[in-house]
This record gives C-alpha cells, sequence and structure tokens, in this order.
C-alpha cells in the first residue's frame, strides 16, 4: 500500500482547532438546511451570504493542510481525519466518537435530520458506511489493515435518530489474510442492528 503524501504546509495545533471550529458551524448548517423554511426574500438572502462565504474558501483552499492518513494518530476519529465517515475535520461525517476498550472499538453517536432515511430513522445507508469505518478501525488496530471484501448489515429495528446508538466493532476470526469482524449497535440497551464482514489484510 501507498500512503499518500504529506501536506505541503501541516497546520500546526492553533489552526486544527480553529478548523474544527469551522467544521462544527458546517455540521450545523448541513444540519439546519434540511429543514429550512422561511420568505423568499428571507431564503434569498441567506443563498446570497453563503455564496460569499464559499468564495471566501475557496481562496483558502488550495493548499491542503490535513494529513489524509495517520498511523498512530491520538484519537481514532483521527486515522482518517477527513474521513466522510468518521473524520473529525469532515462536516459531513457524522458526529462519531471512537475509542478502543480492550480488544473492541466503541462508537457513540446521536444522529440529526441530515441523516435521516425513513422518518424519524437513520437511512440504512448511514448505518452501513459506519459500521464499515468501524470494522477497518478494529482491522488496523489488530495489525490487519486491508480493504473491505464484503460487508453484511442486518437491520433488526428501526435506527432512531436523536437517541444515542452504541456501536460496537471486534475481530472475530483470522485465516491467512482474511479477517472476519463483527458488530453491532444498541439504543437503550436493545440492539437495532448488527454486521459481519470479510477484510482482506494488505500483503506484505
Amino acid at each position: 500500500m501507498k500512503l499518500p503524501a504529506p501536506p505541503r504546509q501541516p497546520l500546526d495545533a492553533a489552526q486544527r482547532e480553529l478548523l474544527l471550529e469551522i467544521v462544527a458551524e458546517l455540521r450545523g448548517m448541513i444540519e439546519a438546511s434540511v429543514s429550512l423554511n422561511g420568505e423568499r426574500q428571507q431564503l434569498k438572502e441567506l443563498a446570497e451570504s453563503l455564496r460569499e462565504r464559499r468564495l471566501h474558501m475557496a481562496q483558502l483552499a488550495d493548499n491542503r493542510g490535513l494529513e489524509s492518513y495517520h498511523p498512530r494518530p491520538e484519537l481514532l476519529n483521527d486515522f482518517l481525519p477527513t474521513s466522510p465517515v468518521t473524520g473529525r475535520f469532515n462536516p459531513l461525517a457524522p458526529p462519531l466518537q471512537v475509542k478502543q476498550v480492550g480488544e473492541r472499538i466503541l462508537g457513540e453517536a446521536v444522529l440529526g435530520n441530515a441523516y435521516e432515511g425513513p422518518p424519524g430513522c437513520v437511512h440504512g445507508a448511514i448505518v452501513a458506511a459506519l459500521y464499515d469505518q468501524l470494522l477497518a478501525i478494529a482491522n488496523v488496530r489488530c495489525g490487519a489493515a486491508g480493504p473491505t471484501a464484503q460487508l453484511n448489515v442486518s437491520y433488526h429495528r428501526p435506527t432512531p435518530l436523536h437517541q444515542l446508538l452504541e456501536f460496537s466493532a471486534w475481530v472475530e476470526e483470522q485465516e491467512g489474510r482474511k479477517i472476519t469482524l463483527k458488530g453491532e449497535c444498541h439504543v437503550a440497551g436493545e440492539r437495532v442492528t448488527s454486521c459481519e464482514a470479510l477484510f482482506i489484510r494488505f500483503d506484505g
């Protein structure tokens, strides 16, 4: 596996904290955007204001300051810091907080309206994406990094919005380069989804 080149001008700690503030505001805007309502003039003014901000941001976006991959991050969310699934620096990513307890990778999140599928429920594709990333992190932490070959998710009950989702992922079995992993998600102690996946360890 060839690792991506480091950024040309890496951000320092203070810059990263400011970037996290920007991302938090953008995430809040995404959440609000799916419920917008207002008079025509209000919406027009909002669109114009956002266009100005977007153009301003584009002027600062010509020299990536974050690494694409961090092999030994202090926070597990920073393995892939701009991942659209778990990256702290990507406003598209659900606010999933990841940690390791023993041999398991745990994730907690409360997902809002931006991730809605069926009314009042998290979209199933979002659930699958969260599993894929958590299992990948579990794979890396056991020293068997590699791509997903299969991912099967069982949806036992609807996954609710605005409630704490508690994920768990772990390595079940290793056979040569084939790694079998499993995961579960509980809400208020009740299992709502589970999964099983096959990853293939990078050769060498």
